[in-house]
């Protein structure tokens, strides 16, 4: 199973900020718009693959990703991050994030870990159920 989330906040951030960067128009203008246009292909997306081996998170065009083997997941299911949790990957006192747009997510309990992982999806309780029929299968 495949599950894509487009940045939609992640975008409208960047292209104000491009606007406003343009609009000031500094002579750092062409370096700023550059690290925005970097930011922009690492962080336009979020895909989650699961296989019968793993859970895979590939952020934008995939430089940035995570595996999780399933023998290492216990347990998924479909929860609401707070406002607060932001987008990107987010390192929390109870969880880590990774996330593009939105509050819908996925929380994975890793075997053996306090911390969990937290997906963003536009589908979690689909997702959650795939994940957890792989784990128990």
């Amino acid at each position: 199973m495949k599950a894509s989330q487009i940045g939609i906040s992640t975008l409208l951030i960047l292209a104000i900020v491009a606007l406003l960067v343009v609009w000031l128009n500094t002579t750092d203008t062409k370096t700023a718009l550059i690290v925005l246009g970097l930011i922009l292909v690492l962080f336009y997306k979020l895909d989650v693959q699961v296989t019968d081996q793993d859970v895979t998170l590939k952020f934008g065009i995939g430089l940035i990703r995570r595996k999780i083997p399933l023998d290492q997941i216990t347990n998924a299911k479909a929860v609401k991050n707070s406002v607060w949790s932001g987008w990107g990957i987010r390192v929390g006192p109870s969880f880590t994030l990774y996330n593009v747009s939105g509050f819908s997510a996925i929380e994975l309990t890793l075997r053996g870990k306090k911390r969990k992982v937290r997906i963003g999806t536009t589908v979690p309780e689909k997702l959650s159920q795939y994940i957890n029929q792989k784990v128990i299968s």
